[in-house]
Formats: structure tokens, C-alpha cells, sequence
């Protein structure tokens, strides 16, 4: 075999290593999210809300507010979620991303 396929083949099976230690990675960053939010107190009522549909807008504005009732004990240990799908007449709606925001005590000084 020539030098240069060995040093080819030699690449090739750096990149390899490389994308199975990344997807490792991947893996383990979704593990500690996981345990992390796991510990976050669920609503009990499993309540979602709802923005209406923006139909045949590829610019759409959502100018609307909800109201979530909770204690501020109980902040610490509760998270947001707010996920966007776009929705399609007679197809299934498309995931298009999610976000997840926990309350953090920030110390205020004067």
C-alpha cells in the first residue's frame, strides 16, 4: 500500500474517532440537562396555554400574555417552557424549537 492511502486511511479514522467523541459528549450534555431539570417542580395541573394560530404569515407577531400563578417559594424550583411549531392545514405540525428559562435570586444592592 502506497504512503499516501495509509495517511488517507489514517484521517479517516481520526474523523471517525472524533464524531463518536462528540456524540459522546452530546450524549453526556443531555444526561446532566436532564438531570438538572428533572429536579424542577412540575405543575401539578399540568397546565399548558396557547397562542392562536397566525395563519399564511411568514412574519407572524404574538402580542399576547399569560398568567401563571405560583408562590415566590416555589420559583426556584419551577421552570418555563415555551416551544414553537408551525402548523399546516391537514399535515402534523412542525417542531421548530423550545426554550427553557429557571428563576435565579438575584441579590439587589443600593
Amino acid at each position: 500500500m502506497h504512503a499516501s492511502k495509509r495517511i488517507i486511511i489514517i484521517i479517516i479514522i481520526i474523523i471517525i474517532i472524533i464524531i463518536i467523541l462528540a456524540l459522546l459528549l452530546l450524549l453526556l450534555l443531555l444526561l446532566i440537562w436532564h438531570i438538572f431539570f428533572s429536579r424542577l417542580k412540575p405543575d401539578t395541573f399540568h397546565r399548558k396555554y396557547k397562542t392562536s394560530v397566525k395563519w399564511k404569515n411568514l412574519n407572524p407577531v404574538f402580542n399576547e400574555e399569560f398568567v401563571f400563578d405560583t408562590k415566590m417559594t416555589e420559583l426556584p424550583k419551577q421552570a418555563l417552557e415555551i416551544t414553537v411549531w408551525d402548523k399546516d392545514y391537514g399535515k402534523s405540525n412542525d417542531y421548530l424549537g423550545e426554550f427553557m428559562t429557571v428563576y435565579t435570586v438575584t441579590p439587589y444592592f443600593i
